[in-house]
């Protein structure tokens, strides 16, 4: 690496090509003292590897300097020979070219970038030439001496005030070029003299000497670096509240506890995870002992950070959605701790041959649990997302809206729990309903359990209130009301029936030639042939079949609650002319 230094300094210009060839013999003959079978094309490519991974650690050097970072926080290469290779900086840093000054705003250089742009005017020789009758008038390329802004472009073969692109003049001489030299001279002339030059200038003219407000008082320079190095500080303080953020996000975690003041023992997640970070960075420590104004602990900070968060996952959520050709929507509907129903919205699409889920939101929906409630909410969300034309499948958990028998469990478990008086029959007869739990399919499913091994005693319970006369009006009425729901299975055993009527209905050759016409529809560069669409079927057909087994096992028994329409004492005058007959 040294002797490469020594030859890029004696060699600096591309004017010296012979000597820079045996240079490269001189590198080839050193390299091959460690590898013997290194040639040219060997040396090239290492030393173009070397500088690829040195320009890579020179961006980030640059970047960090541009973004207002302390000196403290300024990236530190990590190559071992990146300062070995820093002679080069000249070459990788601007070359001042006019075509770069027009890409690139004179603002997102460094001041030593722009220091070294400054002596760096590119002064090429354009082939513009000027018909004036007879003559024929060319470039010349003395105009550089006698206009020391002038500057040219051989690229757009263009003429531009070099001042002017720096500080962004008139739009003629800084943005768009003169193409022609007529009256080049009388236009010059004239710009060199307009404000908007004059002010450029001034501004170029101490561009790299000392800035004037520093020169007139030294506090003003200090407080300008105090800021600065203040501004970096605020930045990781916020970098730290949002890191907090996005863990407790990631992990399911509450953000607030009960009580959050000085003396409580427990201040909830969010502040208890940043007085353990406090502990470890003094800087994050003196904000919250010196700052009165922000601290970014109140609720209101809380919910904002969520909500930046938020907006930015929403961003990169919505721009793998545009790049998604389907998108299919999820939606379950549920009750929180605090008896509010909630929905969930799940999209779920392809990328890259990759599926992936994505969490949009919980909504609630305790005002209107209805199914054009539910969906009013869902094509909110679609319109919003703008995934109208790409949805492909909808997955709904409509269990909740279904009036089974078995939606109802819950009312036995409220009507008996909320008087010792009622929860005493159960009692009496060896039996009791489970409590209620978070989870309401869990206790769905033990409710049912409970209620079909004990169904008789169940209904024996509710029975003897109506009948008794000790019992308030409101017990007897309710009651009378589970008493009908009991009474009532012919309505669940004839809704199972129905759907497996619609499965078996489903299960036909048209069904299959709709559902590909219809895709068809949508994606037209699809193409179902004669043995595609005989898979299709074939698939179709295991998928309805096992459906269908399913249902047959899950209720083969409900038939056996046909007896208990026996006991309803309301059609014992129907029986003695149509006895009960079986749905099965």
């Amino acid at each position: 690496m040294f002797f490469l230094n020594m030859i890029y300094k004696a060699i600096p210009t591309t004017e010296h090509l012979l000597a820079f060839d045996t240079s490269y013999d001189e590198l080839v003959d050193l390299c091959k003292t460690v590898y013997p079978e290194a040639n040219r094309d060997f040396v090239v490519k290492k030393i173009q590897s070397f500088r690829g991974s040195f320009r890579k650690e020179l961006k980030k050097v640059e970047d960090s300097k541009r973004s207002g970072r302390s000196a403290d926080e300024v990236h530190i290469p990590t190559l071992w020979y990146y300062h070995l290779l820093e002679f080069t900086v000249d070459q990788e840093l601007p070359t001042g070219s006019i075509n770069e000054l027009l890409d690139k705003d004179f603002h997102l250089f460094t001041y030593d970038e722009k220091c070294k742009l400054k002596n760096k005017k590119p002064t090429p020789y354009l082939a513009i030439e000027y018909k004036d009758g007879k003559f024929t008038r060319k470039f010349q390329t003395s105009w550089y001496n006698k206009f020391t802004w002038l500057s040219g472009c051989d690229k757009g073969n263009k003429l531009f005030c070099f001042i002017c692109v720096f500080f962004r003049g008139e739009k003629e001489w800084s943005f768009d070029g003169i193409s022609t030299i007529k009256n080049i001279i009388r236009k010059a002339e004239k710009h060199s003299i307009s404000k908007t030059h004059l002010k450029n200038q001034e501004q170029f003219y101490f561009l790299g000497k000392i800035r004037i407000e520093h020169a007139i008082s030294e506090g003003r320079r200090l407080e300008a670096q105090k800021h600065n190095e203040q501004v970096g500080i605020n930045r990781r303080i916020l970098a730290r509240m949002v890191h907090v953020v996005c863990y407790l996000g990631k992990q399911e975690l509450a953000f607030r506890g009960h009580r959050e003041n000085t003396e409580s023992l427990n201040k909830g997640n969010y502040l208890e995870l940043l007085d353990l970070l406090a502990q470890e960075e003094q800087f994050l420590k003196e904000h919250f002992i010196s700052s009165f104004i922000f601290k970014g602990t109140s609720n209101t900070i809380q919910n904002y950070l969520i909500q930046c968060v938020t907006k930015v996952l929403n961003s990169k959520i919505l721009k793998e959605i545009k790049s998604a050709s389907f998108v299919s929507v999820q939606a379950n509907e549920t009750t929180d701790v605090s008896c509010r129903s909630q929905m969930s919205l799940i999209f779920r699409y392809v990328i890259d041959q990759n599926i992936i889920e994505r969490f949009i939101g919980i909504f609630d929906v305790s005002k209107d649990k209805t199914a054009s409630g539910l969906a009013g909410v869902i094509n909110a969300e679609i319109i919003k997302w703008e995934i109208g034309n790409k949805i492909v499948s909808q997955a709904y958990d409509g269990a909740s809206s279904v009036k089974l028998f078995i939606c109802n469990l819950t009312m036995f478990h409220t009507f008996f729990s909320r008087s010792s008086k009622r929860s005493s029959l159960l009692r009496e007869q060896g039996f009791k309903l489970p409590n209620q739990s978070d989870t309401r399919w869990n206790y769905h499913s033990r409710a049912a359990s409970t209620i079909k091994i004990h169904f008789q005693e169940l209904k024996n319970s509710v029975k003897h209130v109506p009948e008794e006369s000790n019992w308030d009006p409101i017990s007897i009425a309710t009651a009378s009301g589970l008493l009908d729901k009991l009474n009532d299975t012919n309505g669940c055993v004839n809704e199972v029936q129905k759907l497996r009527n619609n499965l078996l209905r489903l299960r036909n050759e048209e069904i299959v030639d709709n559902c590909c016409e219809e895709v068809n529809k949508l994606n037209d560069t699809l193409i179902y042939d004669c043995k595609l669409k005989a898979t299709l079927r074939k698939i179709s057909y295991e998928v309805l079949d096992s459906l269908t087994v399913q249902i047959d096992i899950r209720f083969k028994d409900f038939s056996n609650f046909e007896f208990v329409e026996l006991t309803n004492e309301k059609m014992f005058k129907c029986y003695s002319n149509i006895f009960l007959k079986p749905n099965f």
